[in-house]
């Protein structure tokens, strides 16, 4: 190949090259969940079975878990999230919810579910925190 050959196709093969590099899914290792911020699109709540959210305030279980590229919830990864901020942006406090509406919420959010997060057009694995009330 002589060097204005060589010239000439360098340049299109770093191109493709970079545009390959760029067009993949990013890897996760198995373990990790992607943030609702690095996601293209976040998992979005197609229902849970028998629960029930009062018109009237009276107690809040906040749950953080994730959600598998199926859009099941990950029954071992459910865990107690500290408050979230209400429509105010005001927190309603430490989140201490009794063990009945803990027990409530768990069960909830293991039949709840999703559509699942994507990342490059691909279904992700993704960390979800909801506020349940009972």
């Amino acid at each position: 190949m002589n060097r204005t050959a060589a010239a000439l196709l360098f340049p299109s093969l770093l191109l493709s090259a970079c545009a390959g590099m760029y067009s993949q899914v990013p890897t996760r290792n198995a373990e990790a969940a992607y943030t609702l911020s690095e996601v293209d699109s976040a998992p979005q709540q197609l229902g849970c079975a028998d629960y029930y959210a009062p018109s009237v305030y009276r107690e809040e279980v906040n749950l953080e878990y994730v959600v598998d590229a199926s859009g099941a919830v990950e029954p071992g990864s459910i865990r107690l999230a500290p408050a979230q901020p209400d429509a105010t942006g005001l927190r309603r406090g430490p989140n201490q919810p009794s063990e009945a509406a803990r027990e409530k919420a768990w069960k909830a959010v293991q039949k709840c579910r999703y559509t699942p997060a994507e990342v490059g057009g691909q279904a992700v694995r993704a960390q979800v925190r909801e506020r349940f009330t009972f």
